[in-house]
């Protein structure tokens, strides 16, 4: 089984130009309340490039409640500060 490949050009850099090794963080998806739909990446997985569903909502569509975690692998040698990047979002049907 192929692993997806990890981001190239990573994003998650610091005020002075220092950047997050690719196979420090991870994300899943938890739900928020009542959460309707079903999460589709529940466990830590790998941040990697391209699309990722991550939430489908449920059969009526109803409006819902869910969060994103992203987390650093414990135990990484990674410089102290603040760590910043761009995300995007997309809705589709």
């Amino acid at each position: 089984r192929q692993r997806p490949p990890l981001i190239e050009d990573w994003i998650f850099t610091d005020e002075n130009g220092n950047s997050l090794p690719s196979d420090t963080v991870k994300f899943h998806v938890a739900p928020s309340g009542d959460t309707k739909g079903r999460l589709e990446v529940a466990s830590p997985t790998d941040l990697t490039t391209g699309e990722k569903v991550v939430f489908s909502s449920s059969s009526d569509g109803q409006s819902d409640k869910f969060v994103i975690v992203y987390e650093l692998k414990s135990g990484s040698l990674i410089k102290a500060g603040s760590y910043l990047t761009s995300i995007t979002f997309t809705a589709s049907m």
